[in-house]
């Protein structure tokens, strides 16, 4: 773990020295700016043991003046959000900040310390400031050290920039807020927002939706969807999920019925079920008496009603109505919204309709550094 050292007492160094690094230090901020991303590749690594080296080596170098080097980070990115000029050097120091700050947020003592100083509102202000003034920023743009004839091979994943994008100083807000939020969680401080934004929280869930929505690069809308889970909305919004929405509560086209063991009934289209998730469809060939996987019953009801055939699908005795009907809100929105006490049911339902992305939403699990994002 030399490495990891060298990388931490860097980013130690360039964080202390802050605004004290000028234009004629570039090359000091270029080797800080890829340290400081070699370390919040490490802390966040996949792997346990370097994540908990990582971690535990962070801890002991931050230990002495931790807390003034995160001042001084939050106080960096508070003046940032106000400002319209924006070159190079604070293309450096503002994401070696981000970074430090994103890193120091995994870390229990120093997450408290960074929402009670105001981290939330400073991390959603900039995310704001970020998306008001297109502010588009590649690693590439300020990472000259890139550009050289290996710059296209990418040992940790396939398509790199695809993740990162044209927007990393975005990202890595994203992601700084997504530790805090999960920091809230654990702690049950779930006014983590109270009194700190100066807009609602519908029109930044909003403008978390439209990250997933858009041409967004892997990593924000990982993160942006991570997020909304925060806020009771798990999955991927979308434009082409919208459209098909619409068809949720239009029984016109439904050519499918759903029953559930006390009688009650919900009309869903089939074509849509066996796309987006068939295990709601039991094979055809299965008798009455026979059970599909997902416990639903393998009885297929098909007539020439109003000239289309008509299947009536009965579900498990299990299968709770509430929960059924935020399911189809997943499968036709390609996202749903629902309660803490919604949550363990639709974790059961998610599974046993091998609807893993759903499953990882609600199950709150950090999106994994250059995953592909699903395709509802």
């Amino acid at each position: 773990m030399n490495f990891s050292l060298i990388c931490l007492l860097d980013v130690h160094d360039s964080v202390r020295k802050g605004w004290q690094i000028c234009q004629s230090d570039l090359s000091e901020m270029f080797r800080s700016e890829s340290a400081s991303r070699a370390v919040l590749m490490m802390i966040y690594s996949p792997s346990k043991y370097i994540a908990s080296k990582a971690r535990s080596m962070l801890s002991e170098i931050l230990e002495p003046v931790g807390k003034e080097y995160l001042k001084r980070s939050l106080r960096v990115l508070n003046f940032t959000s106000t400002r319209d000029n924006f070159g190079i050097p604070d293309m450096l120091q503002t994401g070696i900040n981000l970074v430090a700050l994103t890193c120091c947020a995994c870390l229990p003592w120093y997450q408290s310390y960074i929402v009670k100083s105001g981290g939330v509102k400073i991390l959603v202000a900039f995310i704001k400031w970020c998306l008001s003034n297109g502010v588009h920023i590649g690693r590439l743009n300020f990472a000259p050290h890139l550009h050289n004839i290996f710059s296209q091979r990418h040992c940790c994943w396939v398509c790199k920039e695809d993740w990162e994008g044209n927007d990393i100083l975005l990202l890595y807000g994203l992601w700084g807020l997504a530790e805090l939020l999960h920091y809230g969680s654990i702690s049950k401080n779930f006014d983590i927002f109270s009194g700190q934004v100066e807009y609602t929280e519908a029109q930044f869930v909003r403008m978390l939706q439209e990250i997933c929505s858009d041409n967004s690069a892997l990593g924000l809308k990982w993160n942006a969807a991570y997020i909304l889970s925060y806020f009771g909305f798990y999955g991927f919004p979308s434009k082409l999920g919208r459209r098909i929405g619409k068809a949720l509560d239009e029984n016109e086209f439904a050519d499918t019925r759903l029953i559930l063991a006390k009688g009650e009934s919900m009309s869903v289209h089939g074509v849509i079920l066996a796309i987006r998730c068939p295990s709601l469809l039991p094979p055809e060939e299965l008798s009455h008496d026979e059970k599909a996987s997902d416990g639903s019953s393998g009885r297929c009801a098909i007539d020439k009603q109003y000239g289309k055939f008509k299947k009536e699908i009965r579900l498990s005795s299990h299968v709770d109505n509430q929960a059924l009907a935020k399911l189809l809100e997943f499968i036709y929105l390609g996202y749903l919204h629902a309660g803490d006490e919604h949550v363990k049911k639709l974790k059961i339902l998610a599974k046993h309709c091998s609807l893993q992305p759903l499953s990882t939403m609600l199950g709150k699990r950090r999106p994994k550094v250059g995953h592909s994002f699903p395709h509802l």
